[in-house]
């Protein structure tokens, strides 16, 4: 109708869903944030976890007159709850833990493969720790991938970012309701004072185009 307003000011609903919004986003960027910061502590967790293994095994190796104690190295992997393949140098497996799959149950072929894979795999995911003797006569790898708990927490923004995608989305659906029951009621209002103040001859506006307007506006900061 001639004369609607427009641009009324935003009432406390309104603030109160963009407040919700901003919030809700920076919630899950703040959990985003901290969860990353969690896998990245894990990670370095075991980085030390292996090379303080790798060390060990390289202080028997490099000193013969402890007659192969290999105690400390067997406590250091006892802590160990990642996967983790001990190679030679021609990344022919000789020890491993963690491995979800029985090899016990595979043949020679399909065993040489599933090792071949996984170590690949773990490879792609942390660079393979040597083993070596003055630093110079590389003797083993080890090979290491994630454990189970970083694992979780890899897949844990996708739920992180699923979850708010949804909130968001119902949050959208609620304010396009409340501005469509808003704007119908606008019009009714509207055709209200038209109805009783009639049409300017001159311009053929409603007659109450200022004060409806007026009152309008005063009625959105009253809900404020």
């Amino acid at each position: 109708m001639n004369g609607e307003p427009s641009g009324l000011p935003i009432g406390i609903a309104g603030k109160f869903r963009i407040f919700l919004i901003a919030f809700a986003s920076l919630f899950v960027f703040g959990l985003l944030f901290y969860t990353q910061q969690i896998t990245d502590q894990l990670l370095q967790r075991e980085r030390d976890v292996v090379g303080l293994y790798a060390r060990s095994l390289e202080y028997v190796a490099a000193n013969p007159s402890t007659g192969g104690d290999v105690t400390f190295a067997f406590e250091v992997i006892r802590a160990i709850d990642f996967p983790i393949i001990l190679t030679d140098t021609a990344n022919t497996p000789q020890y491993w833990k963690n491995i979800d799959v029985d090899t016990a149950t595979l043949a020679p072929g399909p065993e040489r493969k599933f090792f071949k894979d996984l170590i690949e795999s773990m490879d792609r995911q942390n660079t393979p720790i040597r083993i070596a003797v003055n630093d110079t006569l590389v003797l083993n790898y080890i090979h290491y991938g994630e454990s189970a708990l970083i694992r979780k927490l890899r897949w844990l923004p996708a739920g992180e970012i699923s979850i708010a995608a949804i909130f968001l989305f119902i949050a959208a659906i609620a304010m396009w309701i409340h501005s469509a029951a808003t704007a119908k009621y606008l019009r009714l209002l509207w055709e209200h004072y038209c109805e009783e103040d009639g049409l300017d001859p001159k311009t053929g506006k409603c007659r109450a185009s200022e004060s409806a307007a007026r009152h309008l506006v005063e009625k959105e900061k009253g809900d404020e």
